[in-house]
């Protein structure tokens, strides 16, 4: 069963197959209504069945419904950010026209919600090989995390979702709590969130320099292998995690976009293989893989540690 409650994405398809595509480009109006996020959630006391109140603790539930609508338990400091109050952060930019609403939904009947915004502009590495910029908005209505804001490269070639981060990279993610002031916060770091044009530039600096590094196939099966936390002299290693690396290779010199000039046999090939796997072919669903990509699941701890790795190759 689909994670994915409902979505609304502009232009191309997203690679899991799912959601709502609009004609044009979305307002903040036409964004909620057309993402299902059209509802608000407040916190309501918790009662045992013989009435006894349990103290600082509360269910989060979603006004729009009378059924299946707790959404989980949070704390007496716990404060909601409304739907309609994580949109202020794209409103001022976006009627600038200096991004626009990309894709938005709802995971798990609203526990989560996301906003991905893209930024004017693009990141050219070799040739074809172009990676656009996008911020990106989750928020958790369950308790379960706080708002992140926090800025993305898409490879259009293979249309991965990249989770790959510079050097100090809580310079380009804002994590903020559910207390009294997280709208207030929000729009601070939309003021702080100045530095994408320098952050983008940095990043497509980086991938030039990985591009123009070359890789032999052992020195990019060592890399993979650094990636996957993956070692084939285990004795122990299971066939999955030997299959895992061996369609990772596959993918240096098979994969989407493998074939573009620049890209087979360089440290930028090897990282795309490695993050092409995480969101293509380690996960058994769509939204599995969707989650673990964006909202700090397994995959995005990998494409971290391949980001990570691929920079030391070219240092």
């Amino acid at each position: 069963m689909h994670e994915v409650e409902s979505m609304a994405f502009y232009g191309q398809t997203p690679w899991h197959g799912l959601g709502t595509r609009t004609p044009g480009a979305m307002t903040a109006a036409e964004a909620i209504a057309l993402a299902g996020l059209a509802f608000e959630v407040e916190k309501q006391a918790i009662h045992l069945a013989d009435g006894t109140l349990i103290a600082d603790h509360f269910a989060t539930v979603r006004t729009d419904r009378s059924a299946d609508n707790i959404l989980g338990v949070v704390g007496k400091k716990y404060m909601p950010l409304q739907n309609a109050h994580a949109f202020e952060f794209f409103d001022a930019v976006v009627s600038r026209k200096e991004a626009m609403y990309h894709t938005v939904g709802s995971l798990r009947k609203g526990r989560q919600i996301w906003i991905l915004a893209k930024l004017p502009g693009e990141i050219r590495v070799v040739g074809d090989d172009v990676t656009h910029k996008f911020v990106l908005l989750t928020n958790s209505h369950d308790g379960t995390s706080g708002v992140q804001i926090l800025l993305t490269p898409i490879r259009v070639v293979c249309a991965n979702t990249l989770r790959a981060a510079l050097a100090g990279s809580n310079r380009t993610t804002f994590n903020i709590r559910h207390t009294a002031g997280v709208r207030t916060a929000v729009q601070q770091a939309a003021t702080a969130m100045g530095f994408a044009n320098a952050y983008f530039d940095g990043l497509q600096e980086a991938y030039r320099a990985m591009a123009a590094t070359r890789l032999s196939t052992d020195g990019a099966r060592q890399y993979l292998e650094t990636c996957l936390q993956i070692d084939l002299a285990d004795p122990d290693l299971s066939v999955r995690s030997k299959n895992l690396l061996e369609d990772a290779v596959r993918r240096l010199y098979h994969g989407r976009g493998a074939d573009l000039p620049g890209v087979r046999g360089t440290v930028w090939g090897a990282f795309n293989a490695a993050t092409e796997l995480i969101d293509h072919r380690a996960y058994r669903s769509p939204d599995v893989a969707l989650d673990n990509a964006w909202f700090n699941g397994s995959g995005q701890a990998v494409k971290q540690r391949a980001f990570d790795a691929a920079l030391a190759l070219v240092a």
